[in-house]
């Protein structure tokens, strides 16, 4: 009997101690992390934080708006933009057929006019 009495002794010691850490715990915890200060932060973050949600969420709807009323003038901008490049391909391949075809003149005529200046200088 003494045994198991020195035995449920030391258990209940170990409860007891298990008991004031985790007081202390608690008490450190609500001290540090559960102060008053903390907790207005928290609260103060939390409305920054939905303030922004709201603010991104309205933004978000003005410009769904903003497409839905604007739909056809953006597919005009950018079938236009379409057709602005394909016939800026079209213009660079027309200039290139021209260079192509014309490179002989072409080269004879800056030919010519560097020809000319030499003389003009020399004649000065």
């Amino acid at each position: 009997m003494q045994e198991v009495a020195r035995s449920a002794s030391g258990f209940i010691q170990r409860i007891d101690d298990t008991a004031k850490k985790l007081d202390e715990s608690v008490t450190d915890l609500r001290r540090v992390v559960l102060n008053e200060q903390t907790l207005t932060n928290f609260s103060a973050t939390m409305h920054n934080l939905r303030t922004v949600s709201e603010q991104a969420m309205g933004t978000v709807n003005n410009i769904n708006a903003l497409v839905a009323t604007n739909g056809p003038q953006i597919n005009l901008a950018v079938s236009n933009v379409v057709f602005f490049s394909q016939e800026l391909l079209r213009l660079a391949g027309s200039a290139e057929g021209v260079l192509a075809t014309n490179s002989a003149g072409i080269t004879a005529t800056v030919n010519n006019i560097e020809l000319h200046r030499s003389i003009e200088r020399i004649a000065e």
